[in-house]
């Protein structure tokens, strides 16, 4: 039980850190620099792909 609410509390942590870095993009967008709110979410798809990979490997079937 007290690792379920761990894990919530984890959760929520993260789902505010997003809320916060779409209202910076948002507001980034709204004055004028949509070039620097597009490079932080490409840098972050970019690090999370990269935590996925490292976490998970490439799974499924390969293509040779």
């Amino acid at each position: 039980m007290l690792l379920a609410a761990f894990l919530l509390v984890v959760f929520l942590a993260l789902l505010w850190l997003l809320w916060q870095l779409l209202k910076v993009v948002a507001w980034l967008a709204w004055n004028g620099c949509a070039a620097l709110g597009a490079a932080i979410v490409w840098t972050l798809c970019f690090l999370f792909r990269m935590l996925d990979r490292l976490l998970i490997g490439r799974q499924g079937v390969e293509v040779r």
